[in-house]
């Protein structure tokens, strides 16, 4: 992703093309470019190395070097991101860092604002959240209905789990596909009787007479094994016995029923060890829970038999069923089955007819787009095949949706493309997928009938500023605070974090909740009210309940309903000073300064610093609580390598500034019997103390690197790629462009899906392969 860092570029650029707007590339390659190379990175790559399997001797060849173009990327995203060369290494100076950047940016990437590249996603599968979004919008199940639980964990890139790039289908995840896909189909439509429930019940839960070993009871005399179950209501049921005998002679082992101790049938096992069967009875039972058993009816045994096989006869029992009640009447169709079947096959003049248009309908909802005739057609023949197969018109439709349901074109987001292989040719997103964009965007779910309505007439980008406003205040918009904000700000981390007990006997579960809740709300607030996204950093108010009111120590707030609480007076204020980012920062027994700081440097500056060196002493916690001092010493002897001393010049003061909260975010004058020193001096030698301080820093002297920060996050969340080089413009744009609206949310999103990243895309490739490589 690319940083704010990057902005500083420009200035600087123009002072360096003046100085070398006299030389040819090649020129001032070899005049200003490789000596930085040869001084700051041929250690490991060049003179003979190439550690990460980068060369840069490569790059001496005239021609060879303007057609290396994602060799140079790479150099290029760790050089802009400080990365390189590592902190232990001689670092170049920022003059040193802009020349290296602008030239190849100039020279190599050629990179014009004017006439941008949108660059392209990868087609991407619905992520977890996404697909259950999408599934209760479709057919307008409860809420409660969650299939998308049962599947695995989504992978996560640049922060996001709705990347294309790593959003993978592992084989697990089809065979879950399918099974969801039965469940959506029993919980939205009625396609036939109820299916009865069945309770099963294993050896190894049977009581009474017997002996279980492993997965089987064995009944060797007359005896009743026995489980109790519940039958929830009058009415007729099955009883099913799974097992196998030992016959003794030609008659076959009988197993009789029992329920409640009375004889209520009997059956004939005339299976084998190898080859256990099923036997079952019907019977009427009253509601209520009841012991049912079985028992060996004709015990034999005669010890003096000449053939060891004929002398016992016993009953091996797996397991007992109870099924019912049966013949249930065909339940009240819910209204997600009319909203399926809204047409019958009399009115519509016959069965293909009514299943071609419901098909055509549904498929088309499904697939956010139009559907073809050949797709339709594809999904009449598994119409055909249940008519063939007598399964009845509903059944048989419903056979094709959950064809439907396990589509690519239901599973994917996929976008039309006239040219997909050509990266010069750029076009319009068409109107369907411009609708999936903002949707996925701001809803996490599927465009409604409004927006697909919109983009079948061809008039969504004629009224797209009024539904993204519409959009904005719609209450599924929350979903922008739970999944966007819950990863910008790791707010999902607060499932992971296990506090010591001892220390923190207030944190609970339900604590943790609150926390959550206060800065989605938080965000949610700032986006309905289309408040300024500079209140994240400097908000005088937030969103608690009394559980959290009493964390934090503010009177007068009453019940378990969160509500909007003013801050004057108190040291909070943004959302650097709720208790979720203060807990997923800290460690398990003290506040970590710089797990906090390095948070702030990361999400809030979009400047992460480069990953430690391995040969860096680590900080060691040792649960034992510091004074200021000794906190302060252990950090500076951390510091004192030259390996960790740049990265840790403003991330360790950033993070002391918040010393005064805790590992769980509670106020605090002291840490143990030891007060609290929360000043520190940055890099620059600007001196801050406290969170305060702290806060007025981030929204002025490092406004421009916060908004840049946030807006590459929400471009990446809203495109499902990560940021490249070449979307430096676009961030640029929409930065420069917040001022004038005084930093509104609604602004700020307005100015994204307007973007040509959001509304542009072009074809796979490389789109600087085949360009002018004169040097």
């Amino acid at each position: 992703m690319i940083n704010s860092y990057s902005n500083k570029i420009r200035v600087g650029a123009v002072i360096i093309v003046g100085l070398c707007s006299h030389l040819t590339g090649a020129q001032e390659y070899k005049a200003h470019i490789l000596p930085l190379l040869e001084r700051y990175c041929y250690d490991c790559h060049g003179d003979g190395s190439s550690k990460g399997d980068i060369s840069l001797e490569i790059f001496e060849n005239d021609k060879v070097r303007l057609t290396k173009h994602s060799e140079w990327e790479r150099v290029w995203s760790v050089v802009e991101a400080q990365q390189m060369p590592p902190q232990n290494k001689k670092q170049p100076s920022r003059a040193d860092r802009l020349r290296l950047l602008d030239w190849i940016e100039r020279a190599v990437f050629r990179h014009d604002c004017a006439h941008p590249d949108p660059g392209r996603v990868t087609i991407r599968r619905l992520n977890r959240v996404e697909y259950g979004n999408t599934v209760r919008d479709l057919f307008g199940l409860r809420k409660g209905f969650r299939p998308e639980d049962n599947f695995p964990v989504d992978d996560s890139g640049y922060g996001f789990d709705n990347i294309g790039d790593v959003l993978t289908v592992p084989p697990v995840l089809l065979e879950k596909y399918l099974t969801a896909a039965d469940e959506i189909l029993a919980e939205a439509l009625v396609l036939g009787p109820k299916i009865p429930k069945k309770q099963s019940f294993s050896a190894r839960q049977f009581q009474g007479y017997g002996s279980t070993n492993g997965d089987v009871r064995m009944l060797v005399s007359q005896g009743e094994t026995f489980v109790r179950a519940d039958v929830p209501k009058d009415g007729e049921y099955f009883l099913l016995l799974h097992a196998f005998g030992d016959q003794v002679g030609r008659e076959p082992v009988r197993a009789g029923f029992f329920v409640d101790g009375k004889a209520v049938g009997e059956v004939k096992i005339p299976e084998r060890r190898n080859a256990p069967g099923t036997r079952q009875i019907k019977l009427r039972l009253k509601k209520g829970r009841h012991k049912v058993g079985v028992s060996l009816l004709n015990d034999y045994y005669n010890p003096k038999h000449p053939d060891p096989r004929q002398r016992d006869r016993n009953l091996h029992v797996h397991w007992i069923r109870v099924e019912g009640p049966l013949g249930e009447p065909l339940p009240t169709p819910p209204e997600s089955h009319s909203r399926i079947f809204f047409i019958t096959a009399k009115s519509a003049g016959g069965n293909d007819d009514a299943a071609r248009k419901i098909l055509s309908t549904f498929a088309s909802r499904a697939f956010r787009r139009p559907a073809s005739k050949n797709e339709v057609d594809r999904l009449l023949l598994l119409f055909h095949l249940g008519q063939k197969d007598k399964l009845g018109f509903e059944k048989s439709v419903g056979l094709a949706i959950k064809a439907v349901l396990v589509s690519p074109s239901f599973l994917f987001r996929g976008e039309v493309q006239p040219s997909p292989d050509n990266p010069h040719a750029i076009h319009l997103v068409d109107e369907f997928a411009l609708a999936s964009r903002l949707s996925y965007f701001l809803w996490s779910t599927m465009p409604d009938r409004e927006l697909l309505g919109l983009a079948w007439k061809g008039q969504l980008r004629k009224n797209f500023e009024k539904q993204v406003q519409r959009m904005l205040t719609d209450n599924r918009s929350a979903a922008l605070a739970r999944n966007f904000a819950g990863q910008w700000l790791e707010l999902r981390s607060l499932d992971k974090v296990m506090p010591d007990k001892k220390r923190f006997s207030s944190f609970n579960s339900q604590l943790a909740g609150d926390m959550r809740q206060e800065t989605e709300r938080f965000f949610e607030y700032v986006q309905h009210e289309n408040r300024s996204v500079l209140e994240f950093l400097e908000a005088d108010y937030t969103f608690i309940n009394e559980r959290l009111a009493k964390h934090y120590g503010i009177p007068a707030v009453r019940g378990g309903d969160f509500r909007k609480v003013h801050l004057a007076g108190t040291p909070r204020g943004g959302v650097l000073t709720h208790a979720s980012v203060l807990t997923i920062t800290s460690n398990p027994t003290r506040t970590s300064p710089v797990k906090r700081g390095k948070w702030i440097l990361e999400n809030l500056l979009g400047l992460p610093p480069p990953p430690p060196d391995p040969s860096a002493p680590p900080l060691v916690d040792d649960g034992k609580p510091l004074d200021s001092n000794s906190l302060r010493e252990l950090m500076e002897k951390h510091r004192a390598d030259s390996a960790c001393a740049s990265c840790h010049a403003n991330m360790d003061p950033m993070g002391l500034a918040l010393e005064n909260f805790d590992a769980i975010g509670a106020w605090r004058d002291k840490d143990g019997q030891f007060p609290i020193d929360a000043s520190g001096n940055l890099a620059s030698g600007r001196f801050i103390n406290g969170p305060d301080q702290l806060r007025a820093l981030l929204s002025r002297d490092y406004r421009k690197e916060y908004l840049s920060c946030l807006t590459e996050m929400l471009l990446t969340y809203a495109l499902g790629r990560g940021l490249e080089y070449y979307d430096r413009c676009t961030v640029n744009r929409i930065v420069e462009g917040l001022d004038k609206s005084e930093y509104r949310f609604s602004s700020l999103v307005m100015a994204l899906v307007k973007s040509d990243p959001f509304q542009l895309r072009r074809g796979d490739g490389d789109r600087l392969a085949s360009t002018d490589t004169r040097p």
